[in-house]
């Protein structure tokens, strides 16, 4: 007599096997729906799927004393992801991992170099006044000389006052008037009758 046919099956390698515990010269075949997919004169019978999986599939054993045989439904949704899939979603999200780190490092690197850049600009602009190279031009307010000795190349805006039009004239580009300038420019001032009336014109530079 053979024993009643057991049937297993691997959802990973797509194969079906069906086999027997007891029996003396047994003879299994495995079928679906009719259609003969295997047959063996051993205990144990294995068939590999290359297509569609099968639904339902009987298993029958038999010698020459006895006849079983088992019907089993098939479904690898209870036999868990496939392998491949399982894989695939691994190197995936090793790879979105990866992407990500490499995002955040360049980011913070890029942070760390623009704060390195605006931390040595103001260091290299007091450098460069300490080692004494060309500034902006400042006006001095300490000469004061009349129009006509103001260079009008001079970055100094000009200023008028009620009482007397004078201009401050840059160390870097104005003339320095002289003592003598200094004085007939005065005694001109004293002489004006009114100050808010418009003054006359400013003494020339006497030749030297």
């Amino acid at each position: 007599m053979v024993s009643k046919p057991k049937i297993s099956w691997n959802c990973v390698n797509k194969t079906l096997t069906c086999e027997i515990l007891d029996g003396t010269d047994p003879q299994l075949k495995l079928s679906q729906k009719g259609r003969q997919l295997g047959s063996i004169l051993q205990k144990v019978l294995t068939h590999k799927w290359t297509s569609k999986l099968p639904t339902e599939v009987t298993c029958t054993a038999k010698n020459s004393l006895s006849e079983k045989s088992t019907v089993t439904a098939i479904s690898c949704s209870e036999k868990g992801l496939n392998i491949y899939l399982i894989i695939g979603t691994c190197v995936a999200g090793t790879l979105l991992m990866v992407f990500v780190a490499l995002l955040i490092f360049y980011i913070s690197r890029r942070k760390k170099q623009n704060r390195r850049k605006n931390d040595h600009v103001p260091r290299y602009r007091s450098m460069g006044a300490g080692l004494g190279l060309p500034q902006a031009p400042v006006c001095q307010r300490d000469s004061w000389v009349s129009r006509a000795l103001v260079d009008t190349r001079s970055p100094c805006e000009y200023k008028k006052n009620k009482s007397f039009d004078l201009l401050p004239v840059s160390a870097h580009y104005g003339k320095e008037a002289s003592v003598q300038e200094r004085k007939l420019l005065n005694e001109k001032k004293a002489h004006w009758p009114d100050s808010s009336a418009n003054p006359p014109e400013p003494p020339q530079s006497p030749p030297e």
